[in-house]
């Protein structure tokens, strides 16, 4: 109930309800930058951005077996969710000839859920100002990586050791009688000797970079505070990180 008047016009009660806050706001501020890049950062609904490329975030959705698709998307001014499915069954809506006129072989909340979307929603906001939010707040930690215990292991580099030598080109096989050889370019002429006094040039020795040395530190459920974010109920470890299969 909004309100409540009397017979003679008289309002007799007003419902008002500022609400409750449920959800942090830097949180909130966070997950709307990531779901714009659902429209514009080359996600699932990048086909159907706005007209002038008016801030958005959304989500795409699609059922098991294509039975029902959505496509939830705002701005600041406006949220809408489309829904494509059939009301009374789960029927996947695949290879429908209707859709394949359209090129769409099997529906998907990127499609046609997120097209009529933007059909709605461009039209909505023809006479209201472009608004967007409020950049969320730096993240609290580094990015880190998760880790899956017994499959991945944490690099550690212990060392460095020579590149190989490359083995020695074979000595070329001598030419059966009465084999002639193809013609070869003339070899380029020789260095002049250096002037009188100069010492020779150095011929440049080329040496290929150390090979490191890697040894693999197994992370598990019980996480280790040293490279381990150990606020984190996951295993992780810095972004930066090499991991790789655990021998």
């Amino acid at each position: 109930v909004e309100r409540i008047e009397s017979a003679a016009g008289e309002t007799l009660y007003t419902h008002i309800d500022p609400g409750t806050q449920v959800f942090d706001r830097g949180a909130a501020l966070t997950t709307v930058d990531i779901l714009k890049g659902v429209i514009y950062n080359g996600g699932t609904a990048r086909r159907h951005r706005l007209v002038d490329n008016r801030p958005a975030f959304g989500k795409t959705g699609t059922q098991q077996d294509n039975t029902n698709a959505w496509f939830i998307g705002a701005t600041p001014q406006l949220t809408t969710s489309v829904w494509v499915g059939d009301p009374d069954a789960y029927t996947p809506m695949v290879s429908i000839p209707e859709f394949l006129e359209r090129g769409v072989s099997k529906v998907q909340g990127g499609l046609f859920p997120a097209e009529i979307w933007k059909t709605y929603m461009d039209p909505a906001h023809a006479f209201l100002p472009v608004q967007d939010w409020e950049a969320p707040p730096p993240p609290a930690r580094p990015d880190a990586r998760l880790v899956l215990p017994g499959v991945e292991c944490v690099l550690e580099i212990v060392g460095y050791e020579a590149a190989p030598v490359p083995e020695e080109p074979e000595a070329p096989v001598e030419e059966p009688a009465g084999f002639r050889a193809p013609a070869q370019p003339d070899p380029p002429p020789p260095e002049p000797p250096p002037a009188e006094g100069e010492p020779p040039p150095e011929e440049p020795v080329e040496t290929a970079p150390p090979v490191p040395i890697y040894a693999r530190v197994q992370v598990g459920t019980t996480i280790d505070p040293a490279i381990v974010d150990p606020t984190h109920p996951l295993p992780t470890i810095p972004a930066g990180r090499a991991v790789g299969p655990c021998f």
